[in-house]
Protein backbone atom coordinates (compact mmCIF):
# COMPACT_ATOMS: atom_id res chain seq x y z
CA UNK A 1 0.00 0.00 0.00
CA UNK A 2 2.86 2.34 0.88
CA UNK A 3 4.55 1.61 -2.46
CA UNK A 4 1.32 2.41 -4.34
CA UNK A 5 1.01 5.73 -2.51
CA UNK A 6 4.59 6.63 -3.41
CA UNK A 7 3.95 5.85 -7.09
CA UNK A 8 0.75 7.89 -7.09
CA UNK A 9 2.58 10.79 -5.46
CA UNK A 10 5.29 10.73 -8.12
CA UNK A 11 2.67 10.73 -10.89
CA UNK A 12 0.78 13.57 -9.20
CA UNK A 13 3.92 15.71 -8.80
CA UNK A 14 4.89 15.02 -12.41
CA UNK A 15 1.48 16.19 -13.64
CA UNK A 16 1.59 19.31 -11.47
CA UNK A 17 5.11 20.13 -12.67
CA UNK A 18 4.26 19.66 -16.34
CA UNK A 19 1.09 21.73 -16.04
CA UNK A 20 3.17 24.66 -14.77
CA UNK A 21 5.69 24.58 -17.64
CA UNK A 22 4.71 25.98 -21.03
CA UNK A 23 6.30 24.53 -24.11
CA UNK A 24 8.61 26.79 -26.09
CA UNK A 25 8.03 26.92 -29.84
CA UNK A 26 10.72 28.29 -32.13
CA UNK A 27 9.99 29.04 -35.76
CA UNK A 28 12.33 30.29 -38.47
CA UNK A 29 10.63 33.04 -40.46
CA UNK A 30 11.29 35.90 -42.82
CA UNK A 31 9.45 38.90 -41.47
CA UNK A 32 8.75 42.17 -43.22
CA UNK A 33 9.13 45.48 -41.41
CA UNK A 34 7.18 48.45 -42.75
CA UNK A 35 9.32 51.25 -44.17
CA UNK A 36 8.35 54.90 -44.62
CA UNK A 37 9.47 57.82 -46.79
CA UNK A 38 8.65 61.48 -47.09
CA UNK A 39 5.87 61.90 -49.67
CA UNK A 40 8.11 63.78 -52.11
CA UNK A 41 10.75 61.05 -51.89
CA UNK A 42 8.15 58.32 -52.27
CA UNK A 43 6.70 59.74 -55.49
CA UNK A 44 10.20 59.87 -56.96
CA UNK A 45 10.45 56.10 -56.50
CA UNK A 46 7.46 55.36 -58.77
CA UNK A 47 9.64 54.18 -61.65
CA UNK A 48 9.65 50.97 -63.66
CA UNK A 49 11.72 48.20 -62.10
CA UNK A 50 12.70 44.75 -63.26
CA UNK A 51 9.79 42.28 -62.96
CA UNK A 52 9.03 40.81 -59.55
CA UNK A 53 7.44 37.46 -58.97
CA UNK A 54 3.80 37.85 -57.97
CA UNK A 55 3.35 37.45 -54.23
CA UNK A 56 -0.22 38.34 -53.27
CA UNK A 57 -2.37 39.21 -56.31
CA UNK A 58 -5.75 40.86 -55.89
CA UNK A 59 -7.22 43.63 -58.04
CA UNK A 60 -6.25 44.07 -61.67
CA UNK A 61 -7.22 46.01 -64.79
CA UNK A 62 -6.83 45.29 -68.49
CA UNK A 63 -5.38 47.96 -70.77
CA UNK A 64 -4.74 47.30 -74.46
CA UNK A 65 -2.72 44.05 -74.46
CA UNK A 66 -1.56 44.47 -70.88
CA UNK A 67 -2.70 43.62 -67.39
CA UNK A 68 -1.84 45.88 -64.49
CA UNK A 69 -2.01 43.81 -61.33
CA UNK A 70 -1.99 44.92 -57.71
CA UNK A 71 0.36 43.00 -55.43
CA UNK A 72 -0.89 43.83 -51.94
CA UNK A 73 1.51 46.07 -49.97
CA UNK A 74 4.10 45.68 -52.72
CA UNK A 75 3.21 47.45 -55.98
CA UNK A 76 1.80 47.04 -59.47
CA UNK A 77 2.93 44.39 -61.95
CA UNK A 78 2.76 45.06 -65.69
CA UNK A 79 2.01 41.87 -67.61
CA UNK A 80 1.91 41.41 -71.38
CA UNK A 81 -1.13 39.19 -72.03
CA UNK A 82 -1.22 39.55 -75.83
CA UNK A 83 -0.42 35.83 -76.00
CA UNK A 84 -2.79 34.37 -73.43
CA UNK A 85 -1.04 30.98 -73.61
CA UNK A 86 2.24 32.52 -72.57
CA UNK A 87 1.83 35.82 -70.66
CA UNK A 88 5.01 37.73 -69.86
CA UNK A 89 5.85 39.62 -66.67
CA UNK A 90 7.49 42.74 -68.10
CA UNK A 91 7.87 45.25 -65.28
CA UNK A 92 6.98 46.44 -61.81
CA UNK A 93 6.03 49.80 -60.28
CA UNK A 94 6.71 49.89 -56.51
CA UNK A 95 3.47 51.66 -55.59
CA UNK A 96 3.23 49.81 -52.29
CA UNK A 97 0.46 51.95 -50.80
CA UNK A 98 -1.79 52.13 -53.88
CA UNK A 99 -5.18 50.45 -53.40
CA UNK A 100 -6.86 51.16 -56.77
CA UNK A 101 -6.00 52.48 -60.20
CA UNK A 102 -7.33 53.07 -63.72
CA UNK A 103 -5.66 54.03 -67.00
CA UNK A 104 -6.78 56.22 -69.90
CA UNK A 105 -4.56 57.20 -72.82
CA UNK A 106 -1.48 56.07 -70.90
CA UNK A 107 -2.35 58.17 -67.86
CA UNK A 108 -2.61 56.08 -64.71
CA UNK A 109 -4.76 57.42 -61.88
CA UNK A 110 -4.05 55.82 -58.51
CA UNK A 111 -4.68 56.48 -54.86
CA UNK A 112 -1.48 56.74 -52.89
CA UNK A 113 -2.20 57.08 -49.21
CA UNK A 114 -4.83 59.89 -49.33
CA UNK A 115 -3.68 61.50 -52.59
CA UNK A 116 -4.88 61.06 -56.18
CA UNK A 117 -1.72 60.70 -58.27
CA UNK A 118 -1.49 60.85 -62.07
CA UNK A 119 1.40 58.90 -63.62
CA UNK A 120 2.32 59.28 -67.27
CA UNK A 121 3.09 55.79 -68.63
CA UNK A 122 3.73 56.86 -72.24
CA UNK A 123 7.41 56.05 -71.76
CA UNK A 124 7.74 53.36 -69.12
CA UNK A 125 11.48 53.92 -68.92
CA UNK A 126 10.76 57.46 -67.80
CA UNK A 127 7.50 57.40 -65.80
CA UNK A 128 6.48 60.93 -64.87
CA UNK A 129 4.33 62.16 -61.99
CA UNK A 130 2.06 64.62 -63.80
CA UNK A 131 -0.02 65.79 -60.85
CA UNK A 132 -0.90 65.11 -57.22
CA UNK A 133 -4.29 65.97 -55.74
CA UNK A 134 -3.54 65.90 -51.98
CA UNK A 135 -5.85 64.55 -49.30
CA UNK A 136 -8.86 63.87 -51.52
CA UNK A 137 -9.47 60.44 -50.00
CA UNK A 138 -10.45 59.70 -46.43
CA UNK A 139 -9.02 56.18 -46.60
CA UNK A 140 -5.74 55.85 -44.76
CA UNK A 141 -3.36 53.06 -45.65
CA UNK A 142 -3.29 50.71 -42.67
CA UNK A 143 0.48 51.16 -42.39
CA UNK A 144 1.30 54.36 -40.56
CA UNK A 145 4.07 55.48 -38.23
CA UNK A 146 2.06 58.40 -36.86
CA UNK A 147 3.82 61.05 -38.97
CA UNK A 148 1.42 62.58 -41.52
CA UNK A 149 4.33 63.69 -43.73
CA UNK A 150 5.47 60.07 -44.20
CA UNK A 151 3.96 57.33 -46.36
CA UNK A 152 4.39 53.57 -46.45
CA UNK A 153 6.97 52.63 -49.08
CA UNK A 154 7.36 48.86 -48.78
CA UNK A 155 9.02 46.32 -46.53
CA UNK A 156 12.47 45.50 -45.26
CA UNK A 157 12.86 41.72 -45.00
CA UNK A 158 14.60 40.20 -41.99
CA UNK A 159 15.54 36.57 -41.28
CA UNK A 160 14.62 35.77 -37.70
CA UNK A 161 13.60 33.07 -35.24
CA UNK A 162 10.37 33.59 -33.30
CA UNK A 163 10.05 32.06 -29.84
CA UNK A 164 6.83 31.99 -27.89
CA UNK A 165 4.97 30.06 -25.22
CA UNK A 166 3.33 27.54 -27.50
CA UNK A 167 0.33 29.71 -28.41
CA UNK A 168 1.47 30.49 -31.96
CA UNK A 169 -0.84 28.74 -34.39
CA UNK A 170 -0.17 30.56 -37.66
CA UNK A 171 1.35 33.86 -38.71
CA UNK A 172 3.37 36.07 -36.44
CA UNK A 173 1.61 39.37 -35.95
CA UNK A 174 4.00 41.88 -34.41
CA UNK A 175 3.73 45.59 -35.13
CA UNK A 176 3.83 46.11 -38.92
CA UNK A 177 4.98 42.55 -39.61
CA UNK A 178 3.78 39.64 -41.74
CA UNK A 179 5.22 36.39 -43.03
CA UNK A 180 6.81 36.70 -46.46
CA UNK A 181 8.03 34.52 -49.32
CA UNK A 182 10.84 35.87 -51.54
CA UNK A 183 10.65 36.24 -55.30
CA UNK A 184 12.53 37.50 -58.39
CA UNK A 185 12.00 38.18 -62.10
CA UNK A 186 13.50 39.54 -65.35
CA UNK A 187 12.67 41.54 -68.50
CA UNK A 188 11.43 45.08 -69.26
CA UNK A 189 8.98 46.83 -71.59
CA UNK A 190 9.08 50.39 -72.96
CA UNK A 191 5.43 51.11 -73.68
CA UNK A 192 2.00 49.70 -72.91
CA UNK A 193 0.49 51.06 -76.12
CA UNK A 194 0.44 54.15 -78.29
CA UNK A 195 -3.17 53.83 -79.38
CA UNK A 196 -4.71 55.18 -76.19
CA UNK A 197 -7.88 53.60 -74.86
CA UNK A 198 -9.47 53.10 -71.46
CA UNK A 199 -8.76 50.33 -68.97
CA UNK A 200 -11.32 47.71 -67.95
CA UNK A 201 -11.66 46.92 -64.25
CA UNK A 202 -13.18 44.06 -62.31
CA UNK A 203 -16.11 43.94 -59.92
CA UNK A 204 -13.85 44.52 -56.90
CA UNK A 205 -12.60 47.85 -58.27
CA UNK A 206 -13.04 51.17 -56.46
CA UNK A 207 -12.03 53.22 -59.52
CA UNK A 208 -13.81 53.38 -62.88
CA UNK A 209 -13.62 55.58 -65.97
CA UNK A 210 -16.59 56.72 -68.03
CA UNK A 211 -15.91 59.13 -70.90
CA UNK A 212 -14.13 62.16 -69.42
CA UNK A 213 -14.73 61.29 -65.78
CA UNK A 214 -12.99 59.21 -63.16
CA UNK A 215 -15.23 57.91 -60.38
CA UNK A 216 -13.82 56.65 -57.09
CA UNK A 217 -15.48 54.85 -54.18
CA UNK A 218 -13.87 55.86 -50.90
CA UNK A 219 -15.21 54.14 -47.78
CA UNK A 220 -18.07 56.59 -47.18
CA UNK A 221 -18.10 58.73 -50.33
CA UNK A 222 -18.40 58.79 -54.11
CA UNK A 223 -15.85 61.11 -55.70
CA UNK A 224 -16.04 62.43 -59.27
CA UNK A 225 -13.09 63.87 -61.19
CA UNK A 226 -13.14 65.61 -64.58
CA UNK A 227 -10.23 64.29 -66.64
CA UNK A 228 -10.75 66.34 -69.80
CA UNK A 229 -7.26 67.56 -68.96
CA UNK A 230 -5.97 64.02 -68.58
CA UNK A 231 -2.78 65.04 -66.79
CA UNK A 232 -4.54 67.09 -64.13
CA UNK A 233 -7.87 65.68 -62.87
CA UNK A 234 -10.15 68.12 -61.08
CA UNK A 235 -12.55 67.12 -58.32
CA UNK A 236 -16.11 68.02 -59.34
CA UNK A 237 -18.10 66.45 -56.50
CA UNK A 238 -17.81 64.44 -53.33
CA UNK A 239 -21.01 62.83 -52.12
CA UNK A 240 -21.20 61.33 -48.66
CA UNK A 241 -22.71 57.84 -48.58
CA UNK A 242 -23.29 55.32 -45.83
CA UNK A 243 -20.06 54.01 -44.32
CA UNK A 244 -18.75 50.85 -45.93
CA UNK A 245 -18.51 51.79 -49.63
CA UNK A 246 -16.62 48.96 -51.29
CA UNK A 247 -16.90 48.74 -55.08
CA UNK A 248 -18.02 50.63 -58.18
CA UNK A 249 -19.22 49.24 -61.50
CA UNK A 250 -20.30 51.21 -64.61
CA UNK A 251 -23.05 50.27 -67.06
CA UNK A 252 -24.10 52.70 -69.79
CA UNK A 253 -25.18 55.89 -67.98
CA UNK A 254 -25.30 54.30 -64.52
CA UNK A 255 -22.89 53.66 -61.67
CA UNK A 256 -23.53 50.73 -59.35
CA UNK A 257 -22.00 51.21 -55.92
CA UNK A 258 -21.55 48.20 -53.65
CA UNK A 259 -21.58 48.91 -49.93
CA UNK A 260 -21.71 46.58 -46.95
CA UNK A 261 -25.34 47.50 -46.40
CA UNK A 262 -26.67 47.55 -49.97
CA UNK A 263 -26.32 48.49 -53.64
CA UNK A 264 -26.79 52.11 -54.72
CA UNK A 265 -27.52 53.19 -58.30
CA UNK A 266 -26.41 56.59 -59.59
CA UNK A 267 -27.25 58.27 -62.90
CA UNK A 268 -24.53 60.16 -64.78
CA UNK A 269 -26.75 61.19 -67.69
CA UNK A 270 -27.55 64.83 -66.92
CA UNK A 271 -24.49 65.91 -64.97
CA UNK A 272 -21.68 63.32 -65.05
CA UNK A 273 -19.60 65.50 -62.73
CA UNK A 274 -22.24 65.19 -60.01
CA UNK A 275 -23.97 61.76 -60.16
CA UNK A 276 -27.57 61.58 -58.97
CA UNK A 277 -28.77 58.79 -56.68
CA UNK A 278 -31.70 56.98 -58.32
CA UNK A 279 -32.26 53.84 -56.28
CA UNK A 280 -31.07 51.63 -53.44
CA UNK A 281 -31.25 47.90 -52.80
CA UNK A 282 -30.67 47.13 -49.13
CA UNK A 283 -29.47 43.93 -47.50
CA UNK A 284 -27.91 42.67 -44.28
CA UNK A 285 -24.42 43.91 -43.38
CA UNK A 286 -22.04 41.96 -45.63
CA UNK A 287 -19.55 42.67 -48.43
CA UNK A 288 -21.19 42.94 -51.83
CA UNK A 289 -19.41 43.39 -55.17
CA UNK A 290 -21.96 44.09 -57.91
CA UNK A 291 -22.17 43.97 -61.70
CA UNK A 292 -25.06 44.83 -63.99
CA UNK A 293 -26.25 43.65 -67.37
CA UNK A 294 -29.36 45.06 -69.01
CA UNK A 295 -32.27 44.98 -66.58
CA UNK A 296 -30.50 42.79 -64.05
CA UNK A 297 -27.89 43.34 -61.37
CA UNK A 298 -25.90 40.53 -59.78
CA UNK A 299 -24.71 41.02 -56.23
CA UNK A 300 -22.47 38.60 -54.32
CA UNK A 301 -22.86 38.77 -50.55
CA UNK A 302 -20.20 37.31 -48.30
CA UNK A 303 -19.42 37.05 -44.63
CA UNK A 304 -16.09 37.51 -42.94
CA UNK A 305 -14.31 39.55 -40.28
CA UNK A 306 -14.28 42.77 -42.29
CA UNK A 307 -17.75 42.28 -43.68
CA UNK A 308 -19.36 40.90 -40.52
CA UNK A 309 -22.69 39.15 -41.17
CA UNK A 310 -23.17 35.48 -41.99
CA UNK A 311 -24.63 35.51 -45.52
CA UNK A 312 -22.91 33.91 -48.51
CA UNK A 313 -25.02 34.06 -51.64
CA UNK A 314 -25.73 35.53 -55.06
CA UNK A 315 -28.62 37.98 -55.30
CA UNK A 316 -30.24 38.56 -58.68
CA UNK A 317 -31.97 41.94 -58.71
CA UNK A 318 -34.44 43.42 -61.20
CA UNK A 319 -33.35 46.99 -62.01
CA UNK A 320 -35.90 47.75 -64.72
CA UNK A 321 -37.13 50.47 -62.38
CA UNK A 322 -33.83 51.77 -61.00
CA UNK A 323 -35.60 53.84 -58.36
CA UNK A 324 -37.05 50.64 -56.84
CA UNK A 325 -34.80 47.60 -57.42
CA UNK A 326 -36.48 44.29 -56.61
CA UNK A 327 -34.86 41.05 -55.50
CA UNK A 328 -35.75 38.22 -57.87
CA UNK A 329 -34.03 35.37 -56.07
CA UNK A 330 -31.00 34.43 -53.96
CA UNK A 331 -28.70 31.48 -54.60
CA UNK A 332 -26.37 30.00 -51.92
CA UNK A 333 -22.59 30.12 -52.32
CA UNK A 334 -19.58 29.47 -50.07
CA UNK A 335 -17.76 32.82 -49.74
CA UNK A 336 -18.16 34.77 -52.99
CA UNK A 337 -15.92 37.68 -53.97
CA UNK A 338 -15.62 39.15 -57.49
CA UNK A 339 -17.75 38.19 -60.48
CA UNK A 340 -18.05 38.74 -64.21
CA UNK A 341 -20.52 37.83 -66.94
CA UNK A 342 -20.39 36.83 -70.58
CA UNK A 343 -23.71 36.46 -72.32
CA UNK A 344 -25.71 34.06 -70.10
CA UNK A 345 -22.77 32.75 -68.09
CA UNK A 346 -21.62 34.08 -64.72
CA UNK A 347 -18.09 33.54 -63.43
CA UNK A 348 -17.95 33.91 -59.65
CA UNK A 349 -14.86 33.82 -57.44
CA UNK A 350 -16.16 31.75 -54.54
CA UNK A 351 -13.15 32.15 -52.27
CA UNK A 352 -11.56 28.86 -51.25
CA UNK A 353 -14.34 27.00 -53.11
CA UNK A 354 -12.76 28.01 -56.44
CA UNK A 355 -14.32 29.55 -59.53
CA UNK A 356 -18.02 28.83 -60.01
CA UNK A 357 -19.38 28.81 -63.57
CA UNK A 358 -23.11 29.48 -63.44
CA UNK A 359 -25.83 29.33 -66.06
CA UNK A 360 -27.73 32.63 -65.74
CA UNK A 361 -30.05 32.21 -68.71
CA UNK A 362 -32.98 32.21 -66.25
CA UNK A 363 -32.93 34.82 -63.49
CA UNK A 364 -35.21 32.55 -61.47
CA UNK A 365 -32.92 29.53 -61.78
CA UNK A 366 -29.24 30.48 -61.79
CA UNK A 367 -27.29 27.27 -61.27
CA UNK A 368 -23.73 26.05 -61.01
CA UNK A 369 -22.74 24.03 -64.06
CA UNK A 370 -19.06 23.65 -63.27
CA UNK A 371 -16.52 24.43 -60.55
CA UNK A 372 -12.83 24.98 -61.21
CA UNK A 373 -10.75 24.18 -58.17
CA UNK A 374 -8.17 26.88 -57.45
CA UNK A 375 -6.42 28.49 -54.54
CA UNK A 376 -8.61 31.15 -52.90
CA UNK A 377 -10.08 33.26 -55.70
CA UNK A 378 -10.54 37.03 -55.52
CA UNK A 379 -11.66 38.68 -58.79
CA UNK A 380 -12.40 37.81 -62.41
CA UNK A 381 -12.71 39.69 -65.69
CA UNK A 382 -14.28 37.89 -68.67
CA UNK A 383 -13.53 39.63 -71.95
CA UNK A 384 -14.17 38.22 -75.43
CA UNK A 385 -12.97 34.60 -75.25
CA UNK A 386 -10.64 34.96 -72.27
CA UNK A 387 -11.28 35.14 -68.52
CA UNK A 388 -8.62 36.24 -66.05
CA UNK A 389 -8.97 35.06 -62.46
CA UNK A 390 -6.84 36.38 -59.59
CA UNK A 391 -6.20 33.75 -56.94
CA UNK A 392 -3.77 33.28 -54.09
CA UNK A 393 -1.43 31.27 -56.34
CA UNK A 394 -1.44 33.71 -59.28
CA UNK A 395 -3.53 34.79 -62.26
CA UNK A 396 -5.32 31.97 -64.04
CA UNK A 397 -5.92 32.59 -67.75
CA UNK A 398 -8.94 30.68 -69.08
CA UNK A 399 -10.21 30.04 -72.59
CA UNK A 400 -13.97 30.69 -72.44
CA UNK A 401 -14.76 30.31 -76.13
CA UNK A 402 -17.08 27.59 -74.84
CA UNK A 403 -18.54 29.76 -72.12
CA UNK A 404 -19.64 27.13 -69.63
CA UNK A 405 -16.62 24.92 -70.12
CA UNK A 406 -13.53 27.08 -69.40
CA UNK A 407 -10.12 25.58 -70.14
CA UNK A 408 -7.03 26.87 -68.36
CA UNK A 409 -4.43 28.12 -70.84
CA UNK A 410 -1.79 29.41 -68.45
CA UNK A 411 -1.11 30.75 -64.98
CA UNK A 412 0.92 33.85 -64.18
CA UNK A 413 2.96 33.54 -60.98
Amino acid sequence: MKKINIVLSVIFLSLVFNSCVKSVVKKKMVIAQAQFLKKSEYYNTLKLQQPHKINKPEKFILYNNYMLLQDVFSGIHILDVSNSSSPVNVGFIPAANARDFSVKNNMMYLDCNRDLVTLNLSNLQNIMVESIQPNVFISQNMHSNGDSTMVFSGYKYIDTVISNDGELYGYYYGKNFFEFSSFAGSGLVNSIGSGGGTSVGGSMARFTLVNNYLYAADNNALLSFNITNEKTPSLTSKQNLNWGVETIYPMADKLFIGTNSGMQIFSITTNPGNPVLQGTFSHARVCDPVIADGNLAYVTLRSGTQCQGFINQLDVVNITNVSAPVLIKSFPLTNPHGLSKKNNTLYICDGAAGLKIMDASSAQDVKVVKTLEMAKTFDVIATQNIAYVSAEDGIHVLDISVEQNPVEKSIIK
